[in-house]
């Protein structure tokens, strides 16, 4: 029950924002649920705004009538005025909102909205149209080797030897912090149990530099590691 006092609430709030209009209610009134008003409404309301920044707005029932004059008062062959409304809808879906780094759900959301908008007004946009799907950002790049050598000297050999291990074997650090097996030459197969919430056996080698760390802490090597 809050949830819909909410929504009437933002519904109220935007309809005061954009001001009378016949076409906005003629829009609203295709949705029944409250809450899918209050998105829609809401998205409307930024689109004028952003309208009205560019120096391009127009009342939402001026809107309306422009876009049908664009299309049907204009040459079959000035695809620039029959387009006028589409791009800017486009401009401001897939420039605009991609530029502040919307979600691809927004920007879905506002450009239902804005078409459904002048379809509920009998003035559907001209054209073409697709929402732009933003580029996936690129992962971060792995760690060299090199920098993880560089911050392990720096560690106490105690603190060292679980990360060196892990880096290694792929073994998780808790059953790292738990093993207890005698020690072999390099490299040493560790058959393990139970990863990763299934329950079958697997194993992994300990490698040459883990081996000698272990040694170490346990007091069987000596004090200086060869290879770090």
């Amino acid at each position: 029950m809050l949830v819909e006092q909410k929504a009437e609430r933002a519904v109220a709030s935007r309809l005061r924002e954009i001001g009378p209009s016949k076409s906005v209610s003629r829009f609203l009134q295709k949705h029944g649920n409250i809450r899918t008003k209050a998105v829609y409404v809401s998205e409307l309301a930024l689109y004028f705004r952003w309208l009205k920044a560019k120096g391009a707005y127009l009342p939402p029932d001026e809107l309306v009538m422009d876009n049908l004059r664009c299309v049907y008062e204009s040459k079959p062959t000035d695809i620039e005025a029959k387009r006028k409304h589409t791009d800017l809808m486009a401009e401001y879906v897939n420039g605009y909102l991609v530029e502040r780094d919307y979600s691809d759900a927004k920007r879905t959301n506002a450009s239902l909205a804005i078409r459904g908008f002048y379809k509920s007004n009998d003035s559907q946009l001209f054209g073409d149209y697709e929402t732009a799907e933003t580029r996936v950002k690129a992962p971060p790049k792995p760690l060299y080797p090199e920098d993880i050598r560089k911050v392990l000297k720096t560690m106490p050999a105690r603190d060292r030897t679980p990360l060196i291990v892990e880096w290694q074997s792929g073994i998780e650090i808790n059953r790292i912090l738990g093993m207890s097996f005698p020690l072999g030459p390099a490299p040493q197969k560790v058959e393990l149990f139970g990863r990763k919430g299934h329950r079958r056996p697997y194993w992994t080698y300990i490698g040459a530099d883990s081996l000698d760390h272990l040694k170490l802490i346990q007091g069987r090597g000596s004090a200086t590691i060869r290879r770090y």
